[in-house]
């Protein structure tokens, strides 16, 4: 057997086993004490990786799950107790396989250290376990239970993917192009064919879009796993509640989507959620809620991240714009809406944080959360009550693959504008355009001065002798123009 091959062979056991280690690490964080049935999962799941990886030479990899094969037979036969540390040391036991397999696959260094997990394995016993610590986390880290499907899954390259709906496209843009023949040749019988055409490239559309989507589910877990252990770190009482994990998004969205949502449950749990006795003193429950959703709404996916923590303090918000010359010194909080306090914190290095942590500061980094979001072109929504908590939601498009656009002709000639950029489309006259001190044209839309755009003159057409005309309020980046 040549070395290339015994190398492919590995890589293939790498990939594989990644599936494996995500089912593990999801059987822990969704059952607080296993049952004989998730018990064998787990165990099954060990013995797999551990034949698998004796099998392709990977011995270090099969002592150590071997050793981890042990502890779980232990537990499955009663020997050991179950206990929320024996969850965090399987955990961990994930995580170095998972850290080991991802950087082998990237061809990439990584440093094997298994030996403080085996001591922890070595060292257990559940009387020690039961600290009051993890009992608090053990009891109140409740999660929804997996749902099980016959379905098989196909893993496809994003490559492939991408080269499906470049192709889509361009059937949609012909598609168009005959339509737009159609309706231009009155003696071609077209309706037949353009309803005929329309289904099929709707139908081919809707097939390829759901090779895209796939479960949020593995991006809930992994911030399902960040709440649970900083919980634990942190001393507080928490119950994660997890809505709608079968909610399917574009997979393109998962790598942008993971960073932005671990700062926000890290500062839900640090800043948001208080400690157990002042949640006391403030007559809450002394165990918290953090509930992250998943749903469908007007088109869109909505990812909801709620606690019902502290919240954030307008006034704190709106004094630490002062100090930092964002607003005029002789501003009022009564001149400002909510809302536009509140986007305060989403700019660069705003924070009303007395003492900021290595875990996080609220508003610190919620610039490069805004960011993030922007850039698939979704939104982000904050609402807060002191005392009551804070919710963030994220708008995000189903896809970026294929994007929907409104057709304008100007001077002959047709023009595509992203459906999603479009604020307004109004129809007004000449003279509503007016010019500012610098003599360049606005349009005052609902009192607020908009700047407007001749098209006509940026392709030095002729001016339009029309009195009535159609302007475009356009928003890219938080910045709105018109087109006229």
């Amino acid at each position: 057997m040549s070395d290339d091959f015994y190398k492919e062979l590995q890589v293939d056991f790498y990939k594989e086993s990644l599936d494996l280690i995500e089912r593990f690490e999801s059987v822990l964080l969704e059952h607080e004490n296993p049952d004989p049935e998730q018990l064998n999962e787990l165990f099954r799941i060990a013995h797999t990786i551990k034949g698998g990886s004796a099998a392709v030479g990977l011995e270090l990899v099969a002592a150590y799950t071997h050793k981890v094969e042990d502890f779980l037979s232990g537990i499955k036969s009663s020997k050991i107790q179950f206990s929320a540390m024996a969850t965090s040391i399987l955990l961990e036991f994930a995580d170095i396989l998972r850290k080991e397999f991802s950087a082998k696959i990237e061809n990439q260094d990584n440093e094997w250290n298994t030996a403080e997990n085996l001591a922890q394995i070595e060292t257990y016993k559940p009387e020690s376990a039961h600290t009051s610590k993890e009992v608090k986390a053990e009891k109140n880290n409740v999660f929804v239970k997996p749902k099980k499907s016959n379905n098989t899954q196909v893993k496809v390259e994003n490559e492939r993917l991408d080269s499906i709906f470049n192709t889509i496209g361009e059937v949609v843009i012909l598609k168009n192009q005959l339509q737009e023949y159609f309706s231009q040749n009155e003696n071609v019988n077209s309706n037949h064919l353009s309803e005929s055409l329309n289904f099929l490239v709707k139908d081919l559309y809707d097939k390829a879009l759901g090779l895209r989507l796939t479960s949020i589910k593995p991006l809930f877990q992994r911030l399902q796993r960040t709440m649970r252990d900083l919980s634990t770190q942190l001393d507080k009482d928490v119950h994660i509640e997890l809505v709608g994990d079968d909610t399917e998004i574009d997979r393109s969205f998962f790598d942008i989507l993971s960073e932005p949502l671990i700062h926000l449950v890290r500062n839900a749990i640090d800043h948001g959620i208080e400690k157990s006795e002042v949640r006391k003193i403030t007559s809450k429950s002394a165990t918290a809620l953090v509930e992250l959703k998943a749903y469908h709404q007007s088109g869109q996916i909505v990812i909801e991240i709620k606690d019902d923590g502290a919240g954030i303090n307008i006034e704190n918000v709106f004094n630490k714009a002062k100090k930092q010359n964002l607003i005029p010194e002789n501003s009022k909080i009564s001149d400002f809406t909510a809302d536009q306090v509140f986007n305060f914190i989403f700019l660069p290095g705003f924070s009303t944080a007395e003492k900021l942590t290595d875990v996080s500061g609220r508003g610190v980094g919620l610039d490069v959360v805004k960011s993030a979001i922007e850039k698939v072109h979704g939104k982000i929504v904050l609402e807060s009550k002191p005392g009551f908590g804070s919710s963030f939601k994220l708008f995000l498009p189903m896809t970026t693959s294929l994007v929907d656009g409104v057709i304008f002709e100007l001077n002959g000639c047709n023009y595509i504008v992203p459906a999603r950029s479009i604020n307004t489309i109004l129809n007004i006259k000449s003279e509503d355009i007016n010019l500012g001190p610098d003599s360049r044209p606005y349009y005052l839309h609902h009192n607020i001065p908009i700047p407007v755009l001749n098209i006509r003159k940026y392709f030095e057409y002729p001016e339009s002798k029309k009195e009535n005309q159609i302007l475009v309020i356009t928003e890219d980046k938080g910045f709105s123009f018109a087109c006229l």
